[in-house]
C-alpha cells in the first residue's frame, strides 16, 4: 500500500482542493504496469468532513483503512524514501 501524505501545494498561496488533487495524481507516477491497480483517495476538509473516492467495494475498502489505522496503532511509522 502506498500512501502519498502531504502538502500539495506548489505555491506559497493558498491552492484549491482541485489543485491539489492534481499535483498529487501527478506525483504518483502510474505507469502502465498499474493499469489494473485499485485506488482509494482521501480528501479530508477543515470542517472535518472527509471524501473517500475508490475503485474498490466497500467492504475491501474498509479492510483497507482499518488496516492502516491498526498499522499506525500498533507502532511507529518509519521515514522512508519510498512512498509509504
Amino acid at each position: 500500500m502506498n500512501i502519498i501524505d502531504g502538502n500539495f501545494s506548489d505555491k506559497k498561496e493558498r491552492s484549491t482542493t482541485l489543485e491539489k488533487l492534481q499535483s498529487a495524481i501527478d506525483g504518483m507516477h502510474i505507469s502502465e504496469a498499474d493499469a489494473d491497480t485499485e485506488f482509494a483517495l482521501v480528501v479530508f476538509n477543515p470542517d472535518g468532513y472527509t471524501t473517500v473516492g475508490t475503485s474498490m467495494s466497500i467492504m475491501e475498502t474498509v479492510f483497507m483503512l482499518e488496516s492502516a489505522k491498526m498499522g499506525l496503532m500498533a507502532g511507529d511509522p518509519e521515514d522512508s524514501t519510498t512512498l509509504q
